[in-house]
């Protein structure tokens, strides 16, 4: 059966995108920003840098701000949408996977909130913490809701390529390893000069951020 419930409504299977879109174009008027006003080395700065000091910090909250909502919002229409297959058994799926993913989404929806008001160059423990329920729980949204997304798939008997697993999984541990090894709590920027390892954790950071945005939010739909 098709969730024509959702379907009669709106075009909902736009919202991750419009979610990754809405981001991605915040990460990046705001590195042309800091790039102007010379705040950042051009090279893939850290996102959190480009943000860190105004002009750019104040478009970069605000940008965050809003997506942290389009964020939630699509968490919630995710949600509703399993509850309606959930009820009208279009999956076999136990509710309490469902309802425990949009709680864990709420937290990475807030930890986005905190992330774009509490600049590094303030409040820097305040800024990871929120950068950890983003990125860290978010991983943990991304798992569940690979579990809840299988049941799509048994249901319609799809097959999902390995290595999109493996290669997201790998990416986002090299990123998460580079990240903890090169961390020093005295400097806030970097630069070409301190070798290879910085350009590829910021290039991965880059990659990893608009992920958590939209793919997450996957919509799939079961027809007959």
């Amino acid at each position: 059966m098709v969730s024509s419930y959702f379907n009669k409504m709106m075009k909902l299977q736009y919202l991750p995108v419009a979610t990754t879109i809405w981001f991605l174009s915040t990460f990046i008027i705001t590195y042309i920003i800091a790039v102007k006003t010379g705040s950042v080395y051009y090279l893939f700065p850290y996102i959190s840098e480009a943000g860190a000091l105004p002009p750019a910090s104040c478009v970069f909250s605000q940008f965050l701000n809003l997506g942290a909502l389009l964020l939630l919002f699509a968490m919630y229409v995710r949600y509703r949408q399993v509850e309606h297959d959930i009820k009208t058994q279009n999956i076999k799926l136990n509710s309490k996977w469902n309802s425990v993913t949009f709680k864990v989404g709420i937290a990475v929806s807030f930890g986005t909130s905190i992330t774009a008001n509490f600049q590094e160059s303030n409040i820097l423990i305040v800024h990871l913490i929120g950068a950890l329920m983003a990125l860290g729980i978010g991983s943990v949204y991304c798992i569940l809701q690979t579990r809840i997304s299988h049941a799509y798939v048994s249901a319609c008997k799809r097959s999902i390529p390995k290595w999109m697993f493996y290669l997201s999984s790998y990416g986002t541990g090299v990123y998460a390893d580079i990240s903890i090894r090169s961390f020093r709590n005295d400097q806030i920027y970097w630069y070409i000069t301190q070798g290879p390892l910085f350009l590829f954790n910021d290039l991965l950071n880059w990659q990893v951020n608009p992920k958590c945005g939209g793919r997450k939010n996957m919509k799939v739909i079961i027809s007959d």
